[in-house]
């Protein structure tokens, strides 16, 4: 009875010392799919938002959960204002290390690259593009 107790005593201990995190990477699809606008870089990473939907005059990407990708950026080669967006259809593959590797269509042709994952929460993604 009395080894019971103990460990009945470790557990209530353990239980109640965890910290949940939302920030702690996780290799869970779920974390990522959104829609991300308001992309700001600074000190070598990127920093987004997570959004209901598309912001008109802006850039940003929508992970789908079907694996589907959609990537909203300029819609030409010339980028002076006034700048037109336009969404493009692409895909997403996670690895195990957190790294997403994207293929997605636009108007110079089809292109792939990575985001390399450093810290997602429900309401912000930061990482670096590998292309």
């Amino acid at each position: 009875m009395r080894f019971i107790f103990i460990q009945f005593i470790v557990l209530v201990v353990f239980v109640g010392c965890s910290k949940h995190d939302d920030k702690v990477l996780t290799n869970s699809s779920e974390l990522y799919v959104g829609t991300w606008v308001n992309s700001q870089f600074t000190d070598s990473v990127y920093i987004i938002s997570r959004s209901n939907d598309f912001v008109d005059n802006q850039d940003g990407f929508r992970i789908n959960a079907d694996g589907t990708f959609v990537q909203r950026i300029n819609s030409g080669g010339c980028a002076t204002p006034p700048i037109s967006y336009a969404n493009y259809p692409g895909s997403w593959t996670l690895f195990p290390d957190n790294t997403l590797f994207i293929e997605s269509e636009n108007w110079r042709g089809v292109i792939s690259f990575e985001i390399e994952i450093v810290e997602v929460d429900k309401d912000k993604m930061v990482y670096k593009t590998r292309y």
